[in-house]
């Protein structure tokens, strides 16, 4: 396969052709035939799309974190990806979410011949773009068409409105508190469900804030998604693990604690799963107490 660098949107919502920029040459739409056979996912919600895609027979790698596929697939590693582990594995297309800390990887795999797909998601545009575009290149157009249907479609469907939109945080990681902020595919999904994001000022994707500006801002609901807490999304939590009151709880001064609005949630990322978690946060919307 040549070395190439495939373009990633911005903002893009509707693409009707996949472009592929080569460093050697103009931008130019790739060849059916070049529909790569071999695919190495490095983030989990990109490992999801292609899965959606139903193209998970051309995985040959995946990350530590990557859930849902055969314990046969190799591991190419967690936070560190070393270049050489994915090189053993010969793949002809490497997907990869477009962050400056991936470039210097994705540049050695460039050098090594290996063609590379970098890709926003964090917005639901980026994540709208980024499905057209994998529908076109793993040749899965009409699939892409009907998930990104089944995205917007859940998203525009008409919010819970009873009683006024309640106030909701929500927390990706517990030491330092971060949450999802105005820039995030979550602050979208609260909106669709009929919530607020209390942190949902501005652009940033996540915020890292004190606890006392959470005891400010005291939302109705917290929804606990923290990747380092020890507890299953179980409501009472499972064996050996805590549920999210057992952190919680301490800090009863919270709106959300004192009425038992806390819930814990796996870990949410942009793409197939958006639908589902649209429909629970309106659950959780429509439960109003006084």
């Amino acid at each position: 396969m040549n070395r190439i660098l495939w373009a990633s949107p911005l903002v893009l919502v509707a693409i009707a052709v996949l472009l592929v920029r080569s460093p050697e040459g103009p931008v130019t739409p790739p060849e059916a035939s070049d529909a790569p056979r071999r695919v190495i996912s490095l983030a989990p919600s990109l490992t999801e799309l292609v899965q959606a895609l139903d193209r998970g027979d051309r995985l040959v790698g995946v990350t530590d974190f990557c859930e849902g596929v055969s314990e046969e697939i190799p591991r190419v590693g967690g936070l560190v990806v070393e270049a050489e582990s994915v090189i053993a594995l010969a793949p002809d297309l490497v997907l990869a979410i477009e962050t400056r800390a991936q470039q210097p990887l994705l540049q050695v795999l460039l050098d090594a011949g290996i063609g590379v797909q970098a890709l926003p998601a964090e917005s639901i545009p980026d994540l709208l773009g980024t499905i057209t575009l994998l529908g076109e290149a793993l040749d899965r157009r009409q699939l892409a068409r009907e998930l990104g249907e089944e995205i917007t479609g859940a998203l525009a469907a008409p919010p819970v409105t009873a009683g006024g939109p309640a106030t909701a945080v929500f927390v990706v990681q517990r030491d330092p508190l971060l949450v999802a902020g105005g820039g995030s595919f979550v602050t979208t999904m609260l909106a669709a469900a009929g919530l607020v994001n209390a942190f949902g000022e501005g652009t940033q994707h996540y915020r890292t804030i004190e606890m006392e500006e959470l005891m400010r801002r005291d939302p109705e609901l917290l929804l606990d998604a923290a990747f380092d807490a020890a507890f299953d999304a179980a409501p009472d939590g499972g064996p050996g693990r805590e549920g999210p009151m057992a952190f919680w709880g301490h800090f009863d001064r919270l709106r959300a604690v004192e009425s038992g609005r806390v819930h814990a949630f796996p870990p949410v990322r942009p793409g197939p799963g958006i639908p589902g978690w649209v429909e629970e946060l309106r659950r959780l919307a429509a439960d109003r107490r006084d």
